[in-house]
């Protein structure tokens, strides 16, 4: 199982932002606890259900600011959000398919770590200029 947490090297220099991967991580977490717990079925879909939720309040809102400040990389940026968008909801269709709870588990947490190390940092200094910590 993915233990992921939260650590200051993923800090994009956005206080927003890492507020919102502060919380995907939790809830990823959430998601790992429950899944090694012994009832885990109904509740795995209802916190994976909100999990993708607050995710999409999150793409969406780094999206807005890309558009809003003229973020050069905004497109390929959008295009990779677009990715995750479409393999997660193929993964929340395939709930209660045998192992699909553990390969969410891991996707979401390699994911994530990924995305924000070599995607989101790359943001950072280009934010920074434009006044948003």
């Amino acid at each position: 199982m993915a233990n992921i947490v939260w650590l200051k090297k993923y800090s994009v220099g956005v206080e927003e932002f890492d507020f919102h991967h502060k919380k995907i991580f939790a809830l990823i977490g959430q998601y790992g606890d429950l899944l090694r717990s012994q009832e885990k079925n109904k509740m795995l879909d209802k916190l994976l259900s909100e999990l993708n939720k607050y995710i999409d309040y999150h793409l969406a809102a780094e999206e807005e600011d890309f558009k809003k400040y003229g973020y050069p990389e905004e497109k390929m940026h959008i295009k990779i959000h677009n990715g995750f968008r479409a393999k997660i909801g193929d993964l929340i269709e395939r709930a209660g398919e045998p192992g699909i709870y553990k390969e969410v588990d891991d996707f979401l947490a390699d994911w994530w770590i990924n995305h924000i190390l070599k995607i989101d940092k790359k943001y950072t200094k280009f934010f920074n200029d434009h006044g948003l910590y």
